[in-house]
């Protein structure tokens, strides 16, 4: 709902004012953008600005914050949607996200909603990690993994 949306985007641009160090204020904008960004998708006009912004607030919250994992892999999920063509930084931005967080929740279900967007375009490597990462994954992280690969009609991949 986009008034909504504008109330709490202001809300979290009064509070940084306040404590403009503070990442979660650039982590909440990210998400904010993110989401109306790719709901938008079918009207790249309209999705492209806002998975922009979204990357601009994820890359503050970095700066700022820059071992917190899923920061790193929503900046690569919103890189993907923003120009999928960008493998090389998208891999990177994985890279990252996995070096900071390989069993933090949010950033294994990010990253793994990535690997399932882009399964097709995959190297083996990088398929082998993804079924890899729901392997070793433990419960309930395991349960929703298998969730999202069920979304994408992947269930042939191990322990699935």
């Amino acid at each position: 709902m986009p008034i909504v949306w504008q109330s709490i985007q202001q809300e979290l641009l009064d509070a940084s004012t306040l404590m403009p160090y503070a990442p979660q204020y650039n982590e909440g904008q990210g998400y904010l953008f993110a989401l109306r960004g790719i709901s938008a998708l079918r009207f790249k006009e309209l999705a492209l600005p806002n998975l922009k912004n979204a990357e601009l607030n994820y890359r503050l919250a970095i700066i700022k914050r820059p071992m917190t994992s899923s920061n790193w892999a929503n900046l690569a999920l919103v890189s993907y949607y923003a120009d999928s063509s960008r493998v090389a930084d998208i891999d990177r931005l994985s890279d990252d996200a996995m070096r900071f967080g390989p069993v933090d929740y949010a950033t294994q279900i990010s990253l793994f909603y990535l690997g399932m967007l882009r399964w097709d375009n995959l190297s083996m490597l990088r398929r082998a990690q993804v079924e890899l990462a729901l392997k070793n994954a433990k419960e309930p992280l395991k349960t929703k993994l298998k969730e999202v690969a069920h979304q994408f009609n992947k269930n042939q991949l191990p322990n699935n």
